[in-house]
């Protein structure tokens, strides 16, 4: 059995810098230790670059990846991780350099039928997938992300809720009642501001219909703004709110 050491003083473990200065002091004091030596002494080799870096160690440590990355819940973590790297703007930046700076080598995947995205195989002549081709910046409805965007604080459950009250629980494009849905109807912004949740600037729609929205925008905010004026008596000038202040 290893010797224990005792603490001398009280430490305030919230406190990075006194916890830093803590452990140089043990560690000093439980390298000493006769017993700590002699394990040091074995298993010496194996702390080493040497060891680390040696084909066989690799090989065991990429077999290891791969078998704990087959777990499904290991393999939810990855994509996840993914998708936020290559949303960020520092993920956008390297992909940007990897093209330009392997342009030889992507040409030669498209030659191979390769999607240069995924590297799936494609049947046709094309440079990517059907579903590489439809995403971000290869899609012409692309807007730069602003699905992205956060919400404003005032888009609280609360809020979502007391509308869906007010429309009747119907969706406000074609009609159909939640309990048929077996599901919430979304909050549809029509002005496409979503850091202006207001009740005149919002309204309930249905999944498939917040999604036909989103093209020919300047229309939809027209109908439901015309929409919500002859309903609740809402006043709009040009596309854009009036809101009457009573001082």
């Amino acid at each position: 059995m290893v010797t224990k050491i005792k603490m001398t003083t009280k430490i305030n473990w919230k406190n990075k810098e006194e916890v830093k200065i803590y452990m140089q002091k043990y560690m000093k004091e439980y390298i000493q230790i006769p017993e700590v030596k002699e394990k040091i002494k074995k298993y010496k080799h194996i702390w080493s670059k040497k060891y680390r870096q040696s084909p066989e160690v690799i090989e065991r440590r990429n077999k290891l990846r791969r078998i704990n990355y087959q777990r499904p819940e290991v393999k939810k973590k990855e994509k996840k991780r993914k998708q936020k790297y290559r949303q960020s703007p520092e993920g956008q930046i390297k992909i940007r350099d990897y093209r330009e700076t392997n342009r030889e080598q992507l040409t030669k995947m498209a030659r191979n039928n390769i999607c240069l995205d995924c590297r799936k195989q494609i049947k046709n002549e094309s440079i990517r997938c059907s579903s590489c081709a439809r995403t971000k910046e290869n899609n012409p409805n692309w807007l730069g992300g602003k699905s992205f965007e956060p919400y404003n604080k005032f888009f609280t459950n609360k809020f979502k809720r007391a509308i869906r009250k007010r429309d009747n629980y119907v969706c406000m494009m074609c009609g159909i009642h939640s309990e048929k849905l077996n599901e919430s109807l979304s909050i549809h912004h029509i002005n496409y501001d979503k850091k202006l949740s207001i009740p005149q600037n919002c309204c309930a729609t249905c999944r498939s219909c917040n999604s036909k929205v989103n093209h020919n925008r300047k229309h939809y905010t027209k109908f439901f703004q015309d929409l919500l004026a002859e309903r609740y008596e809402y006043k709009y000038e040009d596309g854009e709110i009036i809101l009457e202040v009573n001082f």
